[in-house]
């Protein structure tokens, strides 16, 4: 174990007085402080370290508040019935600081949820670097055997938000959940809408923004926890035989962007995938949960609404996030209803390049999407052209418009009023198109445009 100590060097050397403050506070509880859960777990998988958990024989909340201000750092009160505190360490790395559940460490560890996050190690024998993992479940030995094992069954008793996490550690780590585990879940799955909308979105967000969750998103499906959060999303044909190709197809685009030989696609994509919707959660977790809505409707309008509903309702989703939700599956919605009705105009392209704004990335992948599933038969040149006049929108509204609202008044003795504003959408929208390049081609189509609905 003496690889923990060398993982949490960037922690424990992000300041000066930290390490010392450290011994303190395990001197103060007679040694009885342990490092637990995720640092334990990932230093085993030689992941990197973002974060410190510990145990401790004493009051959490007191002495993570003693151990911020010995460090002059930030002091978040977490829970306060489980007496825990959040020391914030350069606005970067956390140290958060429980209460022994139990009276012993043994009895805390035996109340965790997973064996994988029931290990220890004591903070002094760390910070000496001479660590001893302390691990009576054998959690080593299921990371080894890549399996996720519940402690037992209280645990999904005690917090149904565990049920979610399963699967979370299981995409995340490439685990497969042990059968006792798998009837544990589905048994009381039926817990699930009593936990707050907050916390149901915190977990399905980290587990919808890692890679492979298709499969997962299936297993969960099998053991009815999609149809328990979501109710009315499925048919019945649909809880017996779930299917999440599109979802498939999505995380492979996402884990490989170079898949797409568009180069726009590409660099519009690795921009829009680090945008923050709220808090930490990023934009790929929405995109793929608009898959999952896709994935079993051909989503049209008006249709969708009730799905967006729920949605919005069991997660408590961030205004940011309802738009983009709206966008992806709405836009995606519009484009096949128009191209299965008609033929897709640039009249179309424009309205849903000006709807979709910074999401037309997300429609155009969820298109090419359904065409590597044989669901979308949108040719490559109508998403082209729609990817084109959303370019094309941003470089004219950097630039002034070829003629201005008081051009307009003074050349042909109007008073102001929505008569010019609908006039200059009108240009505004024609120099996007390409169809007005210079001030005397715009002159003469307002001119035009007066004698029609659009200048009235």
């Amino acid at each position: 174990m003496h690889a923990l100590t060398e993982s949490l060097q960037p922690i424990l050397q992000a300041h000066s007085q930290l390490i010392p403050a450290l011994r303190q506070l395990s001197h103060s509880v007679q040694n009885e402080a342990y490092l637990v859960g995720g640092c334990i777990r990932d230093t085993l998988l030689n992941r990197p370290v973002k974060d410190i958990d510990l145990t401790i024989d004493g009051d959490g909340i007191q002495h993570a508040l003693e151990l911020a201000k010995a460090i002059r750092s930030r002091f978040i009160p977490l829970d306060e019935k489980d007496r825990t505190g959040r020391v914030v360490i350069r606005r970067k790395w956390t140290i958060d600081i429980t209460s022994l559940k139990g009276k012993t460490l043994y009895q805390d560890l035996n109340r965790r949820d997973f064996t994988i996050n029931a290990m220890a190690a004591r903070l002094s024998d760390t910070l000496n670097q001479n660590p001893t993992l302390i691990d009576p479940l054998n959690g080593a030995r299921d990371l080894h055997n890549k399996v996720l094992k519940a402690i037992s069954e209280q645990a999904f008793i005690d917090d149904p938000l565990r049920l979610l996490r399963a699967f979370r550690f299981s995409a995340q780590l490439d685990l497969a959940i042990n059968e006792d585990t798998g009837q544990w879940i589905t048994r009381w799955t039926h817990r699930l809408p009593a936990m707050s909308a907050e916390r149901i979105l915190e977990e399905l967000s980290i587990f919808l923004s890692q890679g492979k969750t298709a499969k997962w998103m299936s297993a969960m499906h099998e053991m009815g926890i999609v149809q328990v959060l979501f109710p009315g999303w499925f048919t019945q044909k649909d809880i017996e035989a779930p299917g999440y190709t599109l979802l498939e197809q999505i995380d492979h685009i996402l884990e490989q962007p170079d898949c797409s030989s568009d180069i726009r696609i590409k660099n519009k994509l690795a921009f829009r995938k680090n945008q923050v919707m709220a808090g930490r959660r990023l934009w790929p977790w929405v995109l793929r949960l608009a898959a999952v809505i896709l994935e079993q409707h051909q989503v049209q309008r008006p249709d969708y609404e009730p799905f967006l509903r729920t949605a919005y309702d069991r997660l408590s989703l961030s205004k940011k996030e309802q738009k983009a939700l709206r966008r992806l599956v709405g836009l995606t919605g519009q484009l096949l209803e128009f191209h299965h009705k008609e033929t897709l105009t640039d009249d179309h392209l424009f309205n849903i390049a000006c709807e979709g704004d910074e999401d037309i990335i997300g429609v155009v992948i969820l298109i090419e999407a359904m065409q590597q599933i044989h669901r979308s038969s949108i040719p490559a040149h109508i998403l082209n052209r729609l990817l084109w006049i959303q370019d094309r929108r941003k470089i004219v509204q950097q630039k002034a418009l070829l003629v201005t609202g008081t051009d307009i008044l003074q050349t042909h003795q109007l008073k102001p009023g929505p008569q010019i504003g609908r006039l200059l959408e009108q240009l505004e929208k024609n120099q996007i198109l390409g169809t007005i390049h210079t001030r005397t081609e715009a002159l003469h189509a307002i001119q035009g445009w007066l004698s029609s609905p659009v200048g009235e």
